[in-house]
């Protein structure tokens, strides 16, 4: 249960987002910025940059960073993004399941993925240099 609670930050975040897509599509807000052509899948986008992002952060900060588990836990996040689509599909009447989404959500993961590697290897090198 310890091991569980590292990961609370993304944790929740995974909840937030399946609560996100859902939610029927008449409980969405009607703002003009929904009106944007393909504004949802920068949402997409970024919902999953951030999970990839604090599961990582909370993996490295557990104490059990290694690199075959970072390519695991994405393979996670990218099971999870395909787990919300098949849900939007299966549960939702004024929403579906779609591929386009998915695929922004893979580029939020990898995206994520990037930042996070990127971030943590300036930190390292900053760091060595003191």
């Amino acid at each position: 249960m310890n091991k569980i609670l590292k990961f609370w930050k993304s944790i929740l975040w995974a909840i937030i987002i399946a609560f996100l897509l859902l939610m029927p599509g008449d409980k969405l807000p009607k703002d003009n910025l929904l009106n944007i052509p393909y504004f949802d899948k920068v949402v997409h986008f970024l919902l999953f940059l951030l999970l990839e992002v604090l599961l990582l952060i909370d993996l490295k900060a557990s104490g059990r960073y290694y690199n075959n588990r970072i390519l695991k836990f994405t393979g996670l996040t990218i099971g999870y993004a395909l787990l919300t689509e098949w849900l939007q599909y299966l549960l939702t009447v004024s929403r579906h399941g779609d591929w386009y989404d998915f695929i922004a959500d893979i580029a939020g993961i990898a995206v994520g993925w990037t930042i996070f590697l990127i971030y943590f290897k300036i930190i390292v090198q900053i760091s060595s240099r003191s």
